[in-house]
């Protein structure tokens, strides 16, 4: 049930990962391209030997079956082609988007956590693909947060406890090395 006044995540931009959805629709036209050329040349090599009869106008004509059709085949293979490419376009980019999406999300996420940012965690929307990623990274995301909330704890406890013994010259050795570890989890940002 959706919250009083809160709106879906919805995204306005479609062409998220440009040069993955360009891809992916070319790759679709040039199947279309190919399958178009295939079947058209695969109907002139059927009707190669055979005649077909017909009026042209007000005249009767006999001529060989790939002459006869050769014009209407491609104007028919060209507005169907057209109309197929187009339309397939759309589905694609609508398609590629559910997939283009969640990759933009991941890739966000691992550039913050190399900068030492584990408090966020991917979000999907409900018709995105690969949620099972978003789950295993989410998964994986809480576990190293937990970790390094425990060192840091576990860090601090040292400090304190060395800084009782302050006076001790080989509890400063300690201190210092704790401190420096205490600066490097430091960089680690968590919940």
């Amino acid at each position: 049930m959706k919250a009083f006044g809160k709106k879906p995540m919805m995204r306005k931009n479609y062409f998220i990962k440009k040069s993955f959805q360009t891809k992916f629709i070319l790759g679709f036209i040039f199947l279309l391209l190919v399958e178009a050329l295939f079947i058209t040349g695969l109907f002139m090599h059927m009707s190669g030997e055979t005649l077909t009869t017909g009026y042209s106008g007000s005249h009767f004509v006999i001529e060989r079956t790939s002459s006869f059709f050769v014009a209407s085949f491609a104007i028919i293979a060209l507005v169907v082609g057209t109309a197929m490419a187009l339309a397939g376009s759309v589905i694609f980019v609508l398609l590629s988007h559910r997939i283009a999406g969640p990759l933009f999300r991941f890739e966000k996420t691992l550039g913050e956590m190399a900068e030492g940012n584990f408090v966020g965690r991917v979000k999907l929307r409900k018709a995105d693909q690969l949620k099972e990623m978003q789950t295993a990274l989410n998964k994986a995301l809480d576990a190293i947060d937990s970790r390094l909330k425990e060192v840091k704890r576990a860090t601090g406890e040292a400090d304190d406890f060395a800084g009782r013994y302050a006076n001790d010259a080989h509890v400063k050795e300690v201190k210092d090395a704790i401190s420096k570890i205490k600066d490097k989890i430091a960089f680690f940002k968590t919940s």
